[in-house]
């Protein structure tokens, strides 16, 4: 791609569709959260939506792969609405509704064993543990027209503050940065 060029993301894997937003010739980070049955056009977000791009002008980076863990994963969920950046190898907070809770302490990650689409990662907090189960699948927010490739699940076990024992926390994740 010329450097004067840019790439477009448009509204449906197809050429003639609308373009909903653009990428410059050198953007880096682009996160592809899946791709059309011919694997020609991958689906990116831009902004608070999705779209496609063509696969012919982007370029996989090597060990790039979400269960690598080489650069945090974004987590976000609604109902109620959290985030936390994950990382195995250094100490989280979960915000929930506003408050804080940690520090998550990364204790245990499960790696890919067995299924590159999966993994399990344990984190000590000051009365308990949390575990989360992170799968490569499609997922939405629900609050906006953005699409994640990554679902997780946040199992506390034990209790800090407003985080009840036995809770289950939903939502998608991001390998892009924030």
């Amino acid at each position: 791609m010329a450097s004067d060029d840019v790439l477009n993301i448009r509204s449906a894997p197809e050429a003639s569709s609308d373009i909903i937003a653009t990428l410059q010739h050198d953007a880096k980070g682009i996160e592809v959260v899946g791709t059309d049955d011919a694997k020609d056009w991958a689906i990116v977000n831009a902004g608070e939506q999705a779209g496609w791009v063509s696969l012919a002008y982007l370029r996989l980076v090597p060990d790039a792969m979400w269960t690598n863990m080489s650069s945090p994963l974004a987590c976000y969920g609604t109902e109620p609405f959290w985030d936390v950046m994950l990382t195995p190898r250094a100490p989280s907070t979960l915000t929930l509704n506003a408050d804080a809770y940690g520090p998550m302490i990364p204790v245990w990650e499960s790696g890919a064993w067995g299924n590159p689409l999966r993994m399990i990662l344990r984190h000590d907090i000051p009365d308990g543990e949390i575990v989360s189960y992170i799968e490569a699948e499609s997922c939405n927010d629900g609050m906006s027209d953005r699409e994640f490739g990554l679902s997780l699940r946040m199992i506390i076990d034990g209790s800090e503050g407003g985080l009840r024992d036995g809770a289950v926390l939903r939502g998608c994740c991001s390998i892009a940065e924030r």
